[in-house]
């Protein structure tokens, strides 16, 4: 008995019919492509089988790209336009000028002790008052040479030397002292009068008070040599030993009297 064969194309027909075949090699088509793709008026067992045959011959992601070059850097933009002028300040207060006027006088009711001026800025209708200073104590304004009352003024005093059986020590005042301090004393001689110390030399008013901070081969012989007194003194030391070495130094202090009442 012969077998019967079936016709290739035919055996495709069957199945689907000419609909059925068109719709297949599309929906084949649309996989291949990676599309989706439905026909209306299919019946629901086509549609199936439509999705199978085009999920059977869908392929896989592929593998991601290399990555892109960079992309160039943008341009840079122009500077903003300057703003607008500011507006300008208020106009200060007038000074003295040419216009102003200033008097020499006192000014009435300014109480100036030492004297003085006032001026008035033109146009300010304001009177200012300029008084002069006084001088302070023992200044003088510069040329004062008299200690005030009262007031003390110090300094150092030095003697070196060897091979002699004298020396002399020169005290001179800044300022003179008038009248004339009471000769010259100690606070071995005198504490009450001279309460001070080499370090901080002190004295009353009216005395001339020397301190010693170091004494070497140096005696006081008591002898002063002074003119009148309000400018300073000379001293006299003898040496206990006239081939040795002889040193002394010290301060003093001296304070104008106070006058009495």
């Amino acid at each position: 008995m012969k077998s019967k064969l079936r016709h290739p194309i035919r055996s495709i027909h069957e199945p689907f019919g000419k609909a059925g075949l068109a719709v297949a090699i599309l929906a084949l088509v649309f996989a291949m492509v990676g599309g989706a793709w439905a026909a209306g008026g299919l019946t629901g067992k086509q549609k199936k089988e439509v999705k199978a045959i085009a999920k059977s011959f869908a392929g896989k992601n592929g593998a991601p790209g290399a990555q892109g070059p960079a992309g160039n850097n943008g341009t840079i933009g122009t500077n903003g336009k300057d703003g607008a002028p500011g507006s300008n300040g208020a106009p200060g207060a007038p000074g003295l000028d040419g216009n102003s006027v200033i008097s020499e006088e006192e000014p009435e009711g300014a109480n100036c002790e030492a004297g003085g001026y006032w001026f008035e800025v033109e146009g300010s209708g304001e009177t200012n008052y300029v008084c002069n200073g006084t001088n302070g104590a023992g200044g003088g304004g510069g040329s004062q040479t008299v200690l005030a009352p009262g007031e003390t003024e110090t300094g150092v005093w030095s003697l070196f030397g060897s091979g002699q059986a004298e020396y002399m020590v020169n005290i001179s005042f800044p300022l003179r002292v008038i009248p004339a301090p009471n000769g010259v004393t100690s606070p071995a001689n005198d504490p009450i009068n001279c309460p001070g110390s080499a370090a901080n030399p002190e004295a009353v008013p009216g005395f001339f008070c020397l301190y010693r901070d170091v004494s070497t081969n140096a005696i006081r012989n008591g002898s002063e040599f002074q003119a009148d007194g309000t400018s300073g003194f000379i001293l006299g030391y003898s040496a206990d030993e006239v081939a040795a070495q002889t040193t002394a130094r010290g301060t003093w202090a001296v304070t104008a009297p106070v006058p009495g009442p």
